[in-house]
């Protein structure tokens, strides 16, 4: 199946950007997590929109200004890079209010940051759930922090969008329970929110993403025993730029109609 490239810089121009990429020129979103893995590459799309992005990072300083300065590099948008711990909901109005300070608006919250722990089943005694109870504060909590705080601050038909996971709506596989639940808690958040911010049009969505490239293991096979490929109905995984892609249409001016509902970005997984 051909597809568009988000790490070829020529995806993003000339006609073909015109159709695939609406404008966010002016806008400013904030990826949280935006300095690693799929948040890097959404940051990047979003900078080649036009958009001025604002990325989080929790450990490497480093890292992030890199990151700022390939995104300031991109159609000459701005960027800037803010510590979070996205484990912690008490940071998050230091974050919106230092975001918002800079740039006086915001316009697109993504939240691209999780925390997976897999493998155990809920009744194996050895369990970690000093580490179940993390990935709840990262993956929920610290998500419905930042919501909370930054819907009085998103303009009139904004967006906020959710990474979330097929495991949200069909769980194949042991092990993953906390990890299921916490996806599932994300998708029945954001729904409730896109009805209460309805009114002023502005946008909540989750895209539920599907294995990346072997990085997790394919969710109709089990017992997790060892690892497996990457295979789905279409015989070839789903990537970065499918997933990107799906972020980038929520955030635009196509999806403005389109709110409280999770993409599926599965390969048809969850078929």
């Amino acid at each position: 199946m051909a597809r568009a490239n988000i790490a070829n810089a020529n995806f993003f121009d000339g006609d073909l950007a015109k159709h695939a990429v609406p404008s966010l020129h002016g806008r400013v979103a904030l990826v949280v997590g935006g300095t690693r893995g799929l948040g890097t590459s959404i940051s990047q799309a979003l900078a080649h929109a036009g958009a001025h992005v604002c990325v989080t990072y929790s450990a490497s300083e480093s890292k992030a200004k890199e990151q700022v300065e390939a995104l300031e590099s991109l159609r000459g948008a701005r960027a800037m890079s803010f510590k979070h711990d996205p484990s912690d909901s008490k940071q998050a109005p230091l974050l919106i209010q230092d975001v918002t300070k800079a740039f006086q608006r915001l316009d697109v919250l993504i939240h691209a940051c999780s925390f997976a722990l897999h493998g155990k089943t809920i009744d194996d005694p050895s369990v970690n759930t000093q580490a179940l109870d993390l990935q709840w504060q990262v993956n929920v909590h610290g998500y419905i922090a930042l919501v909370r705080v930054a819907a009085p601050h998103i303009r009139p038909g904004g967006r906020i969008i959710a990474l979330s996971s097929s495991l949200a709506q069909r769980v194949g596989i042991p092990g993953v329970a906390d990890y299921a639940g916490t996806k599932a808690a994300v998708l029945g958040y954001t729904r409730g929110v896109a009805r209460d911010l309805a009114p002023r049009g502005i946008t909540a969505n989750v895209v539920l993403a599907g294995a990346l490239k072997f990085e997790t293991p394919r969710t109709r096979r089990g017992p997790m025993t060892g690892l497996y490929s990457q295979e789905d109905v279409r015989d070839e995984p789903v990537t970065t730029e499918d997933v990107v892609s799906a972020v980038m249409f929520l955030a635009s001016s196509y999806a403005g109609a389109i709110t409280g509902t999770a993409l599926d970005v599965t390969g048809c997984d969850l078929a």
